[in-house]
């Protein structure tokens, strides 16, 4: 599941739950919308499979 931080933007994907953000350790997140979802499978596929994504980055 690919989760948004609302505090620092920050998009990330987890197998599962998750609780807080792994770059700014808020609770403040969220479940990607899907346009956030094609956003961030783009970024990866463009940076490589094993960076999460600064929303805007």
């Amino acid at each position: 599941m690919v989760y948004v931080c609302e505090s620092c933007r920050f998009v990330f994907e987890r197998t599962g739950a998750a609780d807080d953000c792994p770059d700014c350790g808020k609770l403040n997140i969220r479940e990607a919308s899907r346009e956030e979802r094609d956003a961030y499978q783009k970024t990866r596929a463009e940076r490589g499979k094993g960076d999460d994504v600064k929303a805007g980055a």
